[in-house]
C-alpha cells in the first residue's frame, strides 16, 4: 500500500479501530491506528486524512483513539462531518 500511495500528495484512510477493536475487523478493508503509524512514518510529505464510516463510532472516538497520531505526525488530520481540505 505505501508503494501504492507514495507519491500521492493526500490519502484518506478509514480508520475506525484502534488496536484492540481491529482484531475481529481484520480483512474487512479497515486500518488500525497502529497500521496508520507505519504508513505515516513511510510517506511523510503526504496529507493523511483520517475518516470512519462506523455508526458504533463518533467522530469523537476517532478523535481520542488518534490523539498519539496528531501528536506524533503533523501530516496526520481528522476527517470529521464538515471538514473541508483545499486543493
Amino acid at each position: 500500500m505505501i508503494e501504492f500511495i507514495r507519491h500521492s500528495n493526500i490519502c484518506f484512510i478509514d480508520s475506525s479501530y484502534n488496536p484492540v477493536e481491529i482484531l475481529n475487523k481484520r480483512g474487512w478493508g479497515h486500518l488500525s491506528t497502529e497500521d496508520v503509524k507505519i504508513i505515516a512514518k513511510s510517506l511523510s510529505d503526504t496529507d493523511i486524512i483520517l475518516y470512519h464510516h462506523d455508526t458504533l463510532k463518533s467522530d469523537q472516538c476517532i478523535i481520542n483513539d488518534s490523539k498519539n497520531l496528531l501528536k506524533e505526525f503533523k501530516n496526520i488530520k481528522i476527517g470529521n462531518e464538515g471538514f473541508e481540505f483545499f486543493l
